[in-house]
């Protein structure tokens, strides 16, 4: 049967499974150890965070990223794919330096709260926007 919870002895509760559902699957090793550790790790986030930013070029109808690299630092457009990289990943503030030339390593910190908290209509319909692009499992033909 299932593990014992260890605050009551009961097993703990069945797990919801729905046909085409995406699970997200957590491993660990002993004593809740990575089991994956450098290069394999930073290398599988900077290619999540290169997937996120080409999904964010489209869903702003941007030609590429040579041009978002001509944008100024503190374009709208240029700061949600800040947002979008930097929320969604952990990739370092140097990695989205080099991509999108953001200069210094304060212009992605304030590109990144200047979005974030951003409450007009327009930052609230790009945020809903980059995050429906980004999403691997969603048929992108849907939003075009």
């Amino acid at each position: 049967m299932g593990r014992k919870r260890k605050e009551t002895g009961l097993p703990r509760k069945v797990r919801l499974e729905y046909e085409g559902a995406v699970c997200h699957v957590m491993s660990r090793g002993n004593k809740r150890d990575s089991i994956f550790e450098g290069e394999a790790v930073s290398r599988h986030y900077e290619i999540e965070a290169e997937r996120l930013l080409q999904a964010g070029i489209r869903a702003l109808a941007l030609a590429g990223i040579k041009e978002v690299k001509r944008l100024r630092k503190n374009d709208k457009r240029k700061q949600a794919l800040v947002w979008l990289v930097k929320s969604r990943t952990v990739v370092g503030h140097e990695w989205i330096l080099d991509r999108l030339e953001m200069g210094h390593r304060s212009n992605v910190t304030r590109a990144m709260a200047g979005f974030r908290n951003g409450r007009d209509r327009e930052t609230r319909g790009v945020k809903a926007k980059m995050i429906r692009w980004s999403d691997p499992y969603l048929d992108e033909e849907k939003f075009t």
